[in-house]
């Protein structure tokens, strides 16, 4: 396996919608080359191809928690409202939707949740990274004041 392109920021134009391929196929949103998942409970740390970090720590895949949830909700309405519309009873209803939504969720929902939510996150927060990369800059100065103040050893 060949090693990982240097990670750069997207140029403007490199932030394009993805081609009905790249998106059923889980691309990676940056470079649209290397798939981001191993198989469907395993996703890549970073893009096989170009080197982009899908990850930026803890809480990042919140929002795409969310999105897996939309999911799971909606196809859970159409089946129980297909259901009950073909005359099946809510019992047979509870019992498709309780088989339905732990195959649903972690099969579909996670991995088309999590690249939507990276597509998504590199479009709008494109700064992200910098900001976060200061941010930390910033904590770790002032925690390093804090324990020169203090007499601790860093």
């Amino acid at each position: 396996m060949s090693e990982p392109a240097t990670p750069h920021e997207p140029l403007p134009s490199e932030l394009r919608l993805p081609t009905l391929s790249e998106a059923v196929r889980l691309r990676c949103p940056i470079c649209w080359q290397a798939p981001m998942f191993a198989h469907p409970l395993k996703m890549h740390p970073t893009c096989p191809s170009c080197g982009h970090r899908y990850d930026r720590g803890n809480g990042y895949f919140l929002g795409a928690m969310m999105f897996s949830y939309t999911i799971v909700v909606v196809v859970l309405a159409l089946l129980v409202t297909v259901m009950r519309l073909a005359g099946a009873s809510w019992m047979a209803c509870l019992v498709a939707g309780a088989v339905t939504v732990p195959l649903v969720g972690p099969l579909f929902a996670f991995p088309v949740s999590r690249f939507w939510w990276v597509f998504m996150e590199r479009r709008s927060l494109r700064d992200g990274e910098s900001a976060d990369a200061a941010l930390r800059a910033e904590l770790a100065a002032r925690k390093a004041r804090q324990q020169a103040r203090d007499g601790v050893a860093p």
